[in-house]
């Protein structure tokens, strides 16, 4: 088929066969190999870029118009690349596309249709594909998710990507204070953090703070010891207790990074810190064992001779 011929708009997301047909594809080539249904009366080009970006866009193709990609797939496109659809079992989760009330549309498979209004400042292009703005996105993000754990971590997620300020989305909650999950969206918004560097580390904290009851930590801080020399800039730090909190990722695996992760934490424990590490079994498989290993070497650390302390925290 000679692709060429064919406009560029049409090689990404998926479109109705009746386009195609009028644009020259022909009904064999449709069921041939370089095009693929991906909805009902929807074709895409087999040879699209296979990432998140292209399942967005083929999702928010099926939808009417005035229709915004919204929820995790807009902060993705926002630049929040660590919100990638992906479930923690492997599974996709469908894309959120936010659909006016008065609209009519069916249900598609790969998408999950929520009804709102949105004005003019809550809509956006990124990549060629209107989404929610950046706080609408936020906002949504709070307060429609089933679990406040994961709000907090996608949130986190979305600041970590756009110059936005905590101020701002507690603003616009309060402008929307009668729509749905406003409650939770408060409740995340004094739980979420700017300074979080990956989702895991986001969900170590709350189960540092939700579940083993804690005070929220310090994110991402300096810690030196007396003699000047940086000890670190641990994931989550509680000042009072004197205890350290870093999330190893796959990242942590190699020979390498091994090496340089026990200097620094024999370097804190010098010092006088203690040091709980956790891995992604640790937040899911064996959950309850690492909030106890939690809550104990905090209680240790509230316990400790205060007079040796070896260790400052710096801005």
């Amino acid at each position: 088929m000679r692709i060429h011929h064919l406009p560029d708009e049409v090689l990404t997301g998926a479109h109705p066969r009746a386009r195609l047909l009028r644009l020259g594809v022909t009904r064999h080539q449709l069921d041939g190999a370089d095009w693929r249904q991906t909805e009902h009366d929807r074709w895409a080009w087999a040879k699209a870029a296979d990432n998140v970006t292209e399942r967005i866009r083929q999702a928010s193709t099926v939808l009417p118009g005035q229709s915004l990609v919204s929820g995790w797939a807009a902060a993705h496109l926002w630049g929040a690349v660590d919100l990638d659809g992906e479930r923690h079992d492997g599974g996709s989760l469908p894309v959120p596309i936010t659909v006016p009330r008065h609209v009519v549309c069916r249900r598609h498979r790969a998408v999950e249709v929520f009804r709102s209004t949105c004005q003019a400042e809550d809509v956006d292009v990124r990549s060629g594909i209107p989404v929610t703005s950046a706080v609408r996105t936020a906002f949504d993000l709070a307060r429609l998710a089933d679990d406040i754990r994961e709000a907090v971590a996608q949130v986190d997620a979305l600041l970590r990507a756009v110059p936005l300020e905590l101020e701002q989305i507690a603003e616009y909650v309060e402008r929307h204070r009668r729509s749905r999950g406003v409650p939770q969206a408060r409740r995340v918004l004094t739980l979420a953090s700017s300074r979080a560097r990956s989702c895991q580390e986001s969900r170590m904290r709350m189960m540092w703070v939700l579940d083993a009851g804690l005070p929220p930590p310090l994110v991402n801080v300096r810690l030196m010891n007396v003699q000047g020399h940086l000890l670190g800039m641990p994931d989550l730090f509680d000042e009072a207790a004197g205890l350290v909190g870093e999330y190893d990722g796959r990242h942590h695996a190699s020979a390498v990074q091994r090496s340089v992760d026990s200097q620094r934490q024999e370097a804190m424990e010098g010092a006088g810190l203690l040091v709980v590490r956790l891995t992604a079994p640790d937040l899911i498989t064996h959950r309850l064992r690492s909030v106890f290993r939690i809550k104990r070497l905090h209680a240790r650390g509230l316990a400790r001779d205060r007079t040796d302390q070896g260790w400052v925290v710096v801005p």
